[in-house]
């Protein structure tokens, strides 16, 4: 009897502090280094060749080193920075709440060139074929000469564009406040359709083979096809989607203001789980092998099993708009408490999604850009 006693005791306790059978760390155990931002860390970051990188609202472009978090250069911009950045080839693209596009040589933090919109941004850089595409709350799409800085071609929407463009197949994609998701020549910016939500479009889409998927304030998850714009089917979460969409094979993953992570299947939109939070899911969830990462207005960052849903752990993260970056079984997400921490990844990932724009489309593919 009191060896059964003993033994509940042990489940309970191990469950209280977060384990699984008393096999997955505590929070110390996770916690690698933290970085004191000054300000709140709202930017995704990136980790780039033992480099990472993130923006705060501190108004500045922090590098520092991966296994130690010692900074290693900062870049200070005229506003908040909350567009996530995008790294390829040595030079580092971001927006500012300042109105600018800048493009930073990666290693030393040296300004390379900078282009000023009409209007706050806090769409992050899609960048491919030396092209960088981004929106403005000038509501506008921009395409940008990526070693240059010039325009290219400049979209205009009649709503602010938060969304961050996807590219597949020379196509654009991007959402806008005027509830339209576009679809647009990557080389000309012509209008090639657009598709009416119910309400606006903060999501930024992702696409896989025929489809794009993305959320709306209207309260939907959409699968649109890629080609036509046709609707091939949506999911009604009953609360608005901030969110951006993962894809991972047959899946799509993304939350919802009504506290939820959906795990959808990305053909028919039928539901294969569901995840319930203590709040706002507001950041886009990261996908590195089989695991799920993200962060809901409960404080907490969640680690889910992709398959099934269950949760494999948890740890308490002031605020979580910020999505994880993931690489060498190591986890960077920035937070509320003005923080960017380096935490252990799941137990056997060896996955890698080193950024928000990973790859052009945002799903788990290797990177095509």
């Amino acid at each position: 009897m009191r060896s059964k006693v003993y033994l509940n005791f042990l489940l309970v306790l191990c469950f209280t502090l977060g384990f699984n059978g008393c096999k997955l760390k505590t929070r110390s155990e996770r916690a690698v280094w933290e970085f004191d931002a000054t300000m709140d860390v709202d930017s995704s970051p990136a980790v780039v060749d033992g480099r990472v990188y993130a923006g705060t609202d501190h108004k500045k472009l922090h590098c520092l080193d991966a296994k130690t978090g010692s900074s290693i250069w900062e870049f200070s911009a005229n506003g908040v920075i909350r567009s996530s950045p995008t790294v390829v080839n040595d030079r580092l693209y971001v927006g500012s709440h300042d109105k600018t596009i800048y493009c930073l040589n990666a290693k030393t933090g040296d300004r390379v060139w900078d282009f000023e919109t009409n209007g706050t941004i806090i769409s992050s850089p899609a960048v491919s074929n030396d092209r960088v595409y981004i929106g403005s709350y000038d509501k506008s799409i921009y395409c940008l000469n990526a070693l240059a800085g010039t325009k290219v071609w400049e979209f205009k929407t009649q709503g602010f564009v938060a969304s961050t463009p996807a590219l597949a197949n020379n196509h654009v994609y991007a959402g806008s406040f005027d509830r339209a998701m576009y679809c647009l020549d990557a080389q000309t910016g012509a209008k090639v359709w657009e598709f009416r939500a119910g309400d606006a479009i903060a999501s930024s889409p992702a696409v896989s083979g025929k489809h794009v998927y993305f959320g709306s304030l209207d309260n939907k998850i959409y699968c649109l096809d890629a080609k036509t714009g046709a609707k091939v089917w949506e999911y009604n979460t009953g609360e608005r989607v901030w969110a951006s969409p993962a894809v991972s094979g047959s899946a799509v993953y993304i939350g919802s203001r009504n506290y939820i992570m959906y795990c959808l299947d990305a053909q028919t939109g039928r539901k294969i789980w569901e995840f319930k939070t203590d709040y706002y899911i507001v950041a886009s969830p990261t996908i590195s092998g089989n695991y799920l990462y993200f962060g809901s207005w409960d404080n907490k960052l969640y680690c889910l099993d992709a398959k099934t849903g269950s949760r494999l752990w948890d740890f308490r993260l002031l605020g979580s708009k910020s999505s994880p970056a993931v690489c060498g079984g190591y986890l960077y997400v920035g937070g509320d408490d003005h923080k960017l921490r380096c935490l252990k990844a799941a137990d056997g990932d060896t996955g890698c999604w080193p950024m928000f724009k990973y790859n052009p489309e945002r799903t788990s593919a290797v990177n095509a850009g």
